[in-house]
């Protein structure tokens, strides 16, 4: 039976339709679902629970609050809209889409009997049904997009000036490293959101769109597509075109941020005379098939609308050749004379970028010819010669020092001490517990018995012993120093370069301390570093977290065990101040009889405009010195 709204596949009822028997398992593909959003939700509350018990510990509590709030607020703002636009557009295709066929059965039939038909649902009935589906999945995906721009935002509305602009559009340089990556982010999730909606709602009216085959039909083969799909989509094509031609405008100031192959960075004689009019031609062209897209929902015909895109191809493609065509014909036959502007341009922002305006400059002759009075005059610099390459030092250390296989020297750090009234240059290198190098490697020896290293080597730069190994100040396990400037009364490491692994500390196992001889020292930790572990639920927290069943099992727990986690030094300070970049290689000193560790941090972007970048970065101040303490954390 055939109207103008659907059509009925099938036998009329005789009766009313019986319900149809619930087949045991029909809500499974509910339960699961429900069943992995839970465990889901469980694993990441117990991560965030964690995290903010680290945080708090060592007073850092606002640094997770602020990063967590501005990922979520990004995550919800971000997933709200996106899963709303996307499920009111595909809810607004199918409700204006003709009604779909309509399948019904004869109540005498078994479910056998009905179930092939059922199979053969028109795809129209599915894609009337996705939008909410769609709409929850795009949202899910756009706030897990949103959540990593947290950051990103918070750079964003925290930002201070340079207080320098570039030499072209005279932006403060803080608009390219603040407000440009913000603007961009959310115009690509747009964009990619759009055109989501798009061609879902397309898709919805394609199934559809009727086509005519009845041969003796007046128009047979004639398309039917559903009038209130073509001004649906032709709002959405002229939001599409709008984002196009805000990309654009992004893509303008991004000249000064680009190096496409030349001898410099930033933008060119080329880029500046070519690539950016093009790139104007191309804003008002996609604005202007915006408009005209927009026009057409009153009228019946699209041709202008065609008329107005096939412009935007031809500016595309122009601004594909057009800069082509000059840098070959116009720029590479007087490449020097046209670039000498914006390669002076390069130069100042580096040496801006880099700090580099304050060196002074000194001519050193270096032909003086030197004699004992010189010598004698700088007895102080010669003691400090340094002897000792690094390498071959940590070779040496490794081989006289590691006392045990499962210490190991890292690295080897330049220091100056007071030593006798004297400042004495030294090398320094801290004796690190290697799990990897256990000689019986279980969960008991990893996380409860051996869970530090101890003490350091220590010697001058400039003396070797007559055997032609390096002269120590601090040597031995327990160390013993042959200065008393260099005294150590806290040997133990327990953060450092190495440390990552989490080790449980005041358990019913003892901590193994230090070997002494043949025999071994057992000590348990008495620092302020880690968290409390003793309770059930934190226990089942941290076992969530690194699904570590053996933690829930172990009888070793107290109600003063702790847990100290997050152990290598950069990356405890990159968590806590994750704004900044800091130094590969942290370097230990002693300081009041304590080891600690001292990294170098710095703040640097890749987006200063025109600076030669080097190493993924083109501007950095060195701004902060960290410390951290190698036994408390």
């Amino acid at each position: 039976m055939r109207n103008s709204n659907f059509e009925v596949v099938g036998k009329i009822p005789k009766r009313e339709p019986r319900k149809q028997t619930e087949h045991n398992g029909s809500k499974l593909w509910l339960i699961v679902p429900g069943i992995a959003l839970l465990a889901g939700a469980w694993f990441a509350f117990a991560y965030f629970y964690t995290d903010y018990l680290w945080f708090a510990s060592l007073g850092f509590q606002t640094v997770f609050g602020t990063l967590l709030t501005a990922g979520l607020l990004s995550a919800v703002i971000f997933g709200a809209a996106a899963g709303f636009l996307t499920f009111l557009n595909l809810r607004l295709a199918a409700q204006r889409s003709p009604e779909p066929p309509v399948i019904v059965y004869d109540a005498d039939e078994t479910d056998e009997e009905i179930a092939p038909r059922l199979e053969t649902i028109p795809i129209s009935i599915l894609l009337r049904n996705a939008a909410l589906p769609v709409g929850v999945i795009v949202g899910l995906l756009t706030a897990f997009a949103g959540w990593n721009l947290g950051e990103t935002f918070l750079r964003f509305f925290y930002q201070v000036p340079f207080g320098a602009a570039d030499p072209i559009f005279g932006r403060d340089i803080a608009f390219y490293v603040f407000t440009m990556p913000a603007l961009e982010a959310i115009s690509l999730l747009a964009l990619l959101v759009l055109i989501v909606n798009l061609v879902g709602a397309a898709m919805i009216y394609l199934a559809h769109t009727r086509v005519e085959t009845d041969k003796r039909a007046s128009k047979p083969g004639r398309i039917e597509f559903p009038i209130a799909g073509r001004a649906h989509l032709l709002s959405l094509v002229a939001a599409l075109l709008l984002l196009v031609a805000w990309k654009t405008y992004l893509a303008m100031p991004n000249l000064l941020l680009i190096n496409d192959g030349g001898s410099f960075f930033g933008a060119s004689y080329t880029d500046l005379n070519a690539v950016l009019p093009t790139l104007w031609a191309q804003m008002a062209a996609a604005i202007l098939a915006a408009a005209v897209a927009v026009v057409c929902i009153l009228q019946k015909s699209i041709k202008l609308f065609l008329t107005a895109m096939s412009l935007l191809i031809l500016i595309a493609a122009a601004g594909w050749l057009y800069p082509a065509v000059m840098q070959r014909f116009s720029v590479g036959p007087n490449e020097l004379a046209k670039e000498t502007p914006f390669i002076r341009h390069n130069i100042e922002a580096t040496r801006a970028a880099f700090n580099l305006n304050s060196i002074e400059e000194r001519e050193l002759s270096g032909g003086t010819a030197l004699n004992a009075a010189d010598i004698r005059e700088n007895q102080r610099t010669i003691n400090n010669i340094r002897l000792w390459d690094q390498q071959p030092l940590l070779d040496v250390f490794g081989q006289i020092q590691e006392i045990r296989t499962y210490y190991e020297f890292q690295s080897v750090d330049n220091d100056r001490y007071n030593i006798n009234g004297e400042l004495r240059q030294v090398m320094i290198s801290p004796r690190e517990l290697n799990a990897a190098s256990l000689p019986n490697r279980n969960w008991i020896n990893e996380h409860l018995t051996f869970t530090h290293g101890y003490g350091a080597a220590v010697g001058p730069v400039d003396k070797v012993t007559p055997e032609g190994l390096p002269e120590l100040f601090v040597k031995d396990l327990p160390p013993t120093a042959t200065v008393p400037e260099l005294k150590i009364d806290r040997p133990e490491i327990y953060f450092g370069e190495m440390s990552n692994e989490r080790v449980y500390v005041n358990t019913k196992t003892e901590e193994f301390s230090h070997p002494a001889g043949e025999q071994n020292v057992f000590r348990n930790y008495t620092g302020a570093g880690g968290l409390p572990i003793g309770s059930t639920l934190e226990q089942l927290m941290f076992a969530t977290r690194y699904a570590d069943l053996k933690l829930l099992l172990s009888e070793d727990l107290t109600a003063e065990s702790r847990v100290l986690k997050t152990r290598n030094i950069r990356e405890r300070l990159q968590k806590v101040a994750p704004y900044l970049r800091f130094d590969n290689d942290p370097y230990l000193v002693i300081s009041d009889v304590k080891l600690i560790w001292i990294a170098d941090a710095y703040t640097t972007t890749n987006r200063y405009p025109y600076s030669q970048p080097t190493d993924g970065i083109n501007y950095i101040r060195n701004a902060v010195k960290a410390t951290v303490d190698a036994y408390h954390g």
